[in-house]
């Protein structure tokens, strides 16, 4: 009798744990009202035109985060991919501003928001990739002119695997 109630005891305590470590999610913003439905980057880029001012939820993984303030994410289909992104760009509260941090790179996340085809002046470009890492060098060689991207505004996010930040202010200016 006294074996089965260790056993079983050791096994709760391990689903337990299991249950716990599986719930490790950061989450910032105001969840948006009615849902829609779940699509991947790639859908959603291929869809701008229709989805466009319209609230969306995008679910990808985290391959850059604004270093300075945690300000924007960009999400792919793949850990390792940065060509085919999605920007999130966050407008929240100054609480809540600055709390996703380097560290969710590589996390998955779902995202719901408002898709914007954001037109991005050839100084801004230059800051998001200065923040991203590339060599001045790069960036003077790479970036020449203005574009437009999908971006997610106004963002509900949450995030596998991370703790939030603390809040912190971001060095650059972003419009």
């Amino acid at each position: 009798m006294r074996r089965a109630i260790l056993v079983s005891s050791v096994v709760s305590l391990i689903l337990l744990a299991g249950c716990q470590a599986g719930g490790n999610k950061a989450v910032f913003g105001e969840k948006v009202e009615g849902k829609p439905p779940t699509m991947k980057v790639d859908k959603v880029l291929d869809q701008t035109a229709q989805l466009e001012g319209k609230m969306v939820c995008v679910e990808g993984y985290i391959t850059a985060v604004c270093p300075g303030s945690g300000c924007w994410i960009e999400l792919s289909d793949q850990k390792d991919k940065t060509d085919k992104i999605v920007k999130v760009w966050f407008v929240y509260d100054k609480d809540e501003m600055g709390r996703v941090p380097v560290e969710a790179i590589g996390h998955k996340a779902m995202v719901q928001g408002k898709l914007v085809m954001q037109e991005v002046s050839v100084e801004e470009l230059k800051h998001f990739a200065e923040e991203k890492g590339m060599s001045r060098e790069e960036i003077n060689r790479t970036i020449t002119k203005p574009t437009k991207e999908p971006w997610v505004e106004g963002a509900y996010v949450v995030i596998e695997g991370i703790k939030p930040a603390e809040a912190r202010a971001c060095p650059g200016s972003h419009s």
